[in-house]
C-alpha cells in the first residue's frame, strides 16, 4: 500500500489523537501517505479529507477529543452506503482504512471489510466495553476524571450531611462507575449488571446513617443502571437521539427524589457527564493508544484485514473485527464483588 487512511467516530475518547499519531508516524516509517477521514464516515462521502503530515500530527500526542472531529452517523448502515464510502476511499486513492472507535465504529469498519476493502480497527470509547481486549482507550482517563470529581464531593457531602448520587456515563456496562467508585471510596456502587431493589438501597443507607452513626453518604451509579435494575419506575423520558437510542441520563435524579420521600435522609444527585470524555489523556491511555495505532497501521500494511488490534494480559493480540462488533463488554462479577467489600 502507498496510501492508507485513518477515520475517528463515534463519541470522543481521551487518547484518540495519540492512536491517530501512532498509526501514521508507522506509515511515514514505511513510506506510505496518510490521509484523515473529517467528521468520521461522512468525509469518504463528501471528499472531506485532511492530508497527514509529521507537522499535522506533532504536539497532539497530548492532546484531548481528535483532530480529524467525530460524527455519530447511520451511514454503512443502509443499503448502498458501503458503495458510496469505498468509492470515496478510492477515489482519493486510499488503499486501506484504520478505524478508530467503538461498538458502532466497528461495525461501520466490518461492513467494509465484507465487501473487501481492507480495515483494521482500533478499540476506542470511555465505557470500557468492547470485547477482546482488557482496556479500551480513554477509560482510564474517564476513571481518572470521574474519581477527581468524586473526591472534590465528599468534603461538599459531609459538610452537609447528605446523600449524594453521582451519576457516571455507563449506557450498558458499569466498568466506568465500578472503577471509579472503588478508586474514590463510594459507599454504594449502582451498575447495569448488578440487580439492587430500592428498599435494598434504603436499607443500605438506614444501616449507615442510623446503626454506624455515619452522617453522609455517596452513591456512585452507572446511567443504564435503571434499564437493567428495573428498581425504580423509568422517567418518563421517550427522547431518542438520531441513531434511535434513549437518552439515558437523569438517573441520578429520579433515585434521590425516591430515596429522600423514603428514608428522610436530604439527597442531592449530580452528573459530571462529558467532562469524562475531555481533557488530557492519562499517562497510560497515552501509552496503551500509542500501542494499539502502531500495531493496527502494521497490521493494515502487512496485509491483514477484517481484525481489530487490542490488548490481553498486557500482551498484544488481534480479534476478528465481527466479534468486536456483535456486542458489549459487562463488568465481570469479580470487579464488582471487590468493589461490593467496601459497601
Amino acid at each position: 500500500m502507498k496510501h492508507i487512511g485513518i477515520v475517528t467516530s463515534g463519541g470522543d475518547a481521551p487518547g484518540t489523537n495519540a492512536a491517530l499519531r501512532a498509526a501514521s508516524r508507522a506509515a511515514f516509517a514505511r513510506s506510505v501517505k496518510v490521509s484523515g477521514l473529517l467528521h468520521g464516515w461522512e468525509g469518504a462521502v463528501k471528499n472531506d479529507f485532511l492530508e497527514i503530515t509529521r507537522d499535522v500530527v506533532h504536539g497532539i500526542v497530548e492532546r484531548g477529543g481528535t483532530i480529524l472531529h467525530s460524527r455519530r452517523t447511520k451511514l454503512l448502515t443502509a443499503k448502498g452506503d458501503v458503495e458510496k464510502v469505498i468509492a470515496g476511499l478510492r477515489r482519493h486513492k486510499i488503499e486501506g482504512l484504520v478505524a478508530i472507535g467503538g461498538d458502532g465504529s466497528h461495525r461501520g469498519a466490518l461492513v467494509l471489510a465484507e465487501a473487501g476493502f481492507p480495515v483494521v480497527g482500533v478499540p476506542k470509547t470511555i465505557d470500557n466495553d468492547l470485547l477482546g481486549t482488557d482496556f479500551t482507550i480513554g477509560f482510564q482517563t474517564a476513571v481518572q476524571t470521574a474519581c477527581d470529581c468524586i473526591d472534590r464531593l465528599r468534603a461538599h457531602t459531609e459538610s452537609h450531611d447528605r446523600v449524594m448520587i453521582v451519576e457516571l456515563m455507563g449506557r450498558h456496562a458499569g466498568w466506568i462507575a465500578a472503577f471509579a467508585g472503588l478508586a474514590s471510596g463510594a459507599d454504594l456502587i449502582l451498575v447495569p449488571e448488578r440487580m439492587w431493589g430500592i428498599d435494598e438501597v434504603c436499607d443500605h443507607l438506614k444501616q449507615r446513617h442510623d446503626v454506624e452513626k455515619r452522617n453522609f453518604s455517596l452513591i456512585v451509579v452507572a446511567e443504564g443502571a435503571i434499564e437493567s435494575q428495573k428498581m425504580l419506575r423509568r422517567a418518563k423520558d421517550t427522547r431518542h437521539d438520531h441513531l434511535g437510542r434513549p437518552h439515558l441520563g437523569g438517573l441520578g435524579d429520579v433515585l434521590a427524589r425516591a430515596l429522600e420521600e423514603r428514608t428522610g435522609y436530604e439527597c442531592r444527585s449530580t452528573q459530571p457527564g462529558y467532562l469524562l470524555r475531555g481533557g488530557s489523556p492519562v499517562a497510560v491511555d497515552r501509552l496503551l493508544a500509542t500501542r494499539l495505532g502502531l500495531r493496527a497501521a502494521d497490521c493494515l500494511l502487512d496485509g491483514m484485514s477484517g481484525i481489530s488490534v487490542g490488548e490481553v494480559g498486557s500482551k498484544p493480540v488481534e480479534n476478528a473485527i465481527a466479534d468486536v462488533a456483535k456486542g458489549n463488554k459487562p463488568l465481570p462479577d469479580l470487579e464488582y464483588e471487590r468493589a461490593a467489600r467496601f459497601f
